[in-house]
């Protein structure tokens, strides 16, 4: 085999292996460069917010929270099928707001982010 064929088959098993990541979990967007708040054309009751504080305490509303109970919470808040009024009216209108500080640790960071983004599976 020639080097040009060898070449050819590297090339599309990387496309084909790469081409392949099916990433489960919630649809995650990151603001614009440029935005501060892009929550103002949504109703409050459709946001949940998470906090990171620079101790790296997570937050849900004002009250400190363990990781483990992060997963219930936001189930709870998005599949509220409107029996809770201050939960999200559908799953398709609830955003999950994650707001970290600058003395969050990175660690801390990334264990709520895969917490949020697991869909339910975790």
């Amino acid at each position: 085999a020639s080097f040009a064929d060898l070449a050819m088959i590297v090339l599309i098993f990387f496309v084909l292996v790469s081409a392949n990541s099916d990433e489960k979990g919630l649809e995650m967007r990151l603001l614009e460069k440029g935005i501060w708040c892009p929550f103002n054309d949504y109703e409050e009751k459709n946001i949940f917010r998470v906090t990171i504080n620079s101790e790296n305490r997570i937050m849900t509303d004002s009250e400190v929270i363990e990781i483990a109970k992060l997963k219930n919470l936001a189930k709870k808040f998005i599949i509220n099928k409107r029996q809770d009024s201050l939960s999200s009216d559908s799953p398709e209108k609830a955003i999950i707001s994650l707001q970290i500080s600058r003395g969050t640790n990175y660690e801390t960071y990334i264990k709520v982010l895969n917490r949020g983004k697991c869909k339910f599976v975790c």
